[in-house]
C-alpha cells in the first residue's frame, strides 16, 4: 500500500461501498507512491505522487454493468464539468468491482475531449453521464496504468492552452460584433471630432493606462519565453494566464487596439507551444495549437481593421 496522508479525512466514509472501493484501490498501489486525501467536496478522492502528480476519483460497485468490451461507470455531470474546467492535473476515474476486487481506470479529461464532446455534444444537459471504460484498462496491468499516467501528464500540458484561447477568442469576437467603427468612436476633447483610438489629444490617463497594459503584457510574454526555455511548464501557464487577463482587462476598458496587440503575443505563444509539445504528444495532437494561434491572429486583425487603419496591427 502507498504512503497515505489523510489531511483531515480517512478512507472510511458513510458509504460502505465507497469505503471498500477506496481500500481495495489503495492496497494495490506501490509503497513508493504518496497518497494525499482531498478535503474538498469536488469529486476528487486522492492526489497521488509518483513520477508525477495526478488525481483520483473513485466509484465502487457490487453490481457492475457491461456494454461490449466496456464496463459502465455512471457519474454526475457537474463533477465531469469540474474536472475538465478546474483540475490542472490528470484526473483518473477509478471504478472498483468490490466483490471481484478488480479496478478499472479512465483518464477523464481525454475522454471528455475526444469522445463526449464529439459523440455526445449535449452531454452537459444531462444530470448524469454513463462512461464506457475499456475492460483492458485494469489496474492489475500496472505497467499500462503507469504509462497512461505519464501520457496523461503530457496531454494535460496541451489542454492547459484551451481556456486562454476560448476566453480571448470569444472576447475578440464579441468586440468585433459590437464595437463602433473608428469614424463613430469619439471622446471628449477640444475639437470633439477626433477618433479616440488614434487622436493625439487622447487623455493622458488613457495613454498611461494603455502603456501599463502593454508593459505588463510584454512582461508576461517574456516570462513565458523564459519559463518555456527552462521547461518550467507551471510557470509557463501562469505567465500565459496573466497575459490572458491583461488582454481581457484591456477589452473591458475599451482599449481594443492594445488588446489586439497583446493578442499577437498570445498568438506567438501558441505557435511556440506547438513546437514544444509536438515532441511529447505528437504533431497531430499539438496541431490544435497552430489552429488556435491562427484564429487568434485572424480575429485580432479583424478587430483592428474595424477600429483603425487596416494594417495597423500587422505593422
Amino acid at each position: 500500500m502507498a504512503n497515505y496522508f489523510s489531511h483531515g479525512i480517512t478512507t472510511k466514509t458513510n458509504n460502505e461501498t465507497k469505503a471498500k472501493a477506496q481500500s481495495i484501490f489503495l492496497d494495490m498501489l506501490p509503497t513508493s507512491w504518496t497518497v494525499q486525501g482531498n478535503s474538498f467536496n469536488n469529486g476528487i478522492d486522492f492526489y497521488i505522487s509518483s513520477e508525477t502528480m495526478f488525481a483520483i476519483s473513485i466509484k465502487g460497485t457490487a453490481k457492475p454493468q457491461y456494454s461490449g468490451n466496456n464496463i459502465i461507470c455512471c457519474i454526475e455531470t457537474r463533477k465531469l464539468e469540474y474536472f475538465s474546467k478546474h483540475i490542472a492535473k490528470p484526473v483518473f476515474i477509478v471504478l472498483v468491482d468490490i466483490d471481484m476486487k478488480r479496478t478499472y481506470w479512465l483518464f477523464i479529461q481525454e475522454y471528455i475531449e475526444t469522445l463526449l464532446e464529439k459523440n455526445q455534444p449535449n452531454w452537459r444537459c444531462k444530470k448524469t453521464v454513463n462512461l464506457k471504460i475499456p475492460l483492458t484498462n485494469t489496474l492489475q496491468d500496472f505497467n499500462t496504468f503507469n504509462a497512461a499516467i505519464l501520457r496523461a501528464t503530457n496531454l494535460m500540458l496541451l489542454y492547459q492552452y484551451k481556456l486562454p484561447f476560448l476566453m480571448v477568442s470569444t472576447s475578440l469576437e464579441e468586440a468585433i460584433n459590437h464595437c463602433q467603427p473608428a469614424e463613430s468612436q469619439h471622446h471628449s476633447c477640444a475639437s470633439d471630432i477626433c477618433s479616440s483610438t488614434s487622436c493625439s489629444c487622447s487623455s493622458t490617463d488613457e495613454i498611461d493606462l494603455s502603456q501599463q497594459y502593454l508593459i505588463m503584457g510584454e512582461k508576461h510574454y517574456h516570462e513565458y519565453i523564459t519559463s518555456l526555455n527552462q521547461q518550467k511548464h507551471n510557470n509557463c501557464f501562469a505567465a500565459m494566464h496573466n497575459l490572458m487577463h491583461s488582454i481581457l482587462r484591456a477589452m473591458d476598458e475599451g482599449l481594443y487596439f492594445i488588446a489586439a496587440k497583446l493578442t499577437l503575443r498570445l498568438t506567438d505563444i501558441y505557435f511556440l507551444a506547438f513546437t514544444d509539445l509536438s515532441k511529447t504528444v505528437g504533431a497531430n495532437k499539438a496541431f490544435a495549437l497552430m489552429d488556435s494561434g491562427e484564429i487568434l491572429l485572424e480575429r485580432a486583425h479583424s478587430l483592428i481593421t474595424k477600429i483603425e487603419a487596416p494594417n495597423s496591427v500587422l505593422n
